[in-house]
């Protein structure tokens, strides 16, 4: 699988950004209904009653005592005429937290892309670490034949053998550690894409990516989170003052009734129509005094307002400095791979010639060993930071996304 494969994948499965999906559409939802709120509030109720002994006669209002019957109906509507802009505010809330639902879906994606790529690069350093690993083995199983046939030949004294089959055991169990390290690195990134068990797929090393002039991103997706909460604190801080200011509803309704206790003299009907009555009402709302409560409620908005700000100026210099930390390391990375290309060069011409000189009993195995280790880390050192380079480089890249 290709890194892009493997995002894809993990995107496309990741519980918790199914359930930011969610999130979104149930943010939408409220939102909707939240515009819906400024058209008048229309209700209607009807009821059927049946009464025992001494009771209110709904038509005559005067005791009975007797059991009766009665219905009524009415119809009534509610209209907010001015409310401090109390509605346009929450519209504004609503309407914030949505895009901040979506935004906090952003930065998981982001995340996500990046943690892939980690575990994806640790897949692929796993992979060449066991490759160097078998090679140096092949080559000391090599070197372990011909020191057997040199001591038969009475060239090599026995403890040459000895010594080259302790480094094969040890360089056995380096073998056994990088498969171990390797199929952890293979959890790990089964797990990113959805798996409990390590899945079966083969990961290919890319060439490094050449650095480029990158530029930080001023909406990152972690600021526009900031940036929303400071619009939100600021709208709870409209929201409290609204309390300070006086609000006016207009009411209305329709109303009739039937009492079966007037049925001998009104018909069903004729009550209906004799008990009609409608009303309209002004309703106004005057704040006089709430035991310093709005006031509190207006402050601790405010207070809230200011430490949003605070906190958004705090990730944005944690942006840069993350930022200009990561253009460094790729920058000593580049470095890095140029002096490990190097230095492989030339420890394999060490190697080699060491190769020559112990085959002519010149120098020992343990110097030979030593040659070899040298090597081994040269090529580790290469490996590594070719597959750091090409993958911090794009971690970066999904940093500014």
């Amino acid at each position: 699988m290709s890194l892009n494969e493997c995002i894809e994948t993990a995107l496309r499965v990741n519980i918790d950004l199914q359930t930011q999906n969610i999130k979104i559409n149930q943010s939408t939802e409220n939102y909707k209904n939240l515009n819906q709120s400024r058209f008048p509030s229309v209700s209607a109720n009807i009821s059927q009653n049946l009464t025992a002994g001494r009771s209110i006669d709904p038509f005559t209002n005067a005791f009975v005592q007797r059991g009766f019957g009665s219905n009524s109906f009415g119809l009534s509507s509610s209209l907010n005429l001015f409310d401090a802009f109390t509605y346009k505010i929450k519209l504004a809330q609503g309407k914030n937290e949505t895009e901040t639902q979506k935004t906090r879906l952003d930065i998981k994606q982001k995340d996500l892309k990046i943690n892939v790529t980690e575990a994806y690069m640790r897949i692929l350093l796993a992979q060449e670490l066991l490759k160097i690993s078998q090679e140096q083995k092949n080559d000391l199983d090599a070197q372990l034949l011909i020191v057997k046939e040199k001591v038969k030949e009475g060239l090599l004294p026995k403890s040459q053998i000895l010594d080259f089959e302790a480094q094969v055991s040890n360089q056995e169990f380096e073998v056994f550690s990088a498969k171990n390290n390797l199929d952890l690195s293979k959890l790990s990134l089964s797990q990113w894409l959805g798996s409990a068990k390590i899945l079966t797929f083969e990961t290919k090393f890319e060439k490094p990516i050449p650095l480029m002039n990158f530029e930080f991103n001023v909406s990152h997706p972690s600021l526009k989170i900031l940036e929303g909460g400071v619009k939100g604190a600021n709208i709870s801080y409209k929201l409290a003052e609204t309390s300070k200011y006086p609000k006016l509803n207009l009411n209305g309704g329709l109303s009739t009734a039937y009492s079966s206790a007037a049925g001998a003299e009104f018909s069903y009907f004729k009550q209906l129509n004799f008990n009609f009555n409608q009303y309209l009402g002004l309703g106004l709302n005057i704040p006089i005094y709430s035991n310093g409560q709005v006031r509190n409620a207006i402050f601790n908005a405010r207070s809230q307002e200011l430490i949003a700000r605070k906190e958004l100026e705090a990730e944005k210099l944690r942006l840069n400095q993350d930022f200009e930390k990561q253009l460094l390391e790729i920058d000593l990375l580049s470095e890095k791979v140029k002096l490990a290309e190097s230095n492989l060069k030339t420890q394999e011409k060490v190697y080699l010639a060491g190769k020559e000189r112990f085959k002519e009993g010149l120098i020992s195995s343990l110097e030979l060993n030593v040659f070899r280790l040298n090597l081994e880390k040269a090529k580790i050192n290469l490996s590594q930071s070719q597959i750091e380079h090409s993958f911090k480089s794009k971690m970066l890249e999904l940093f500014l996304e």
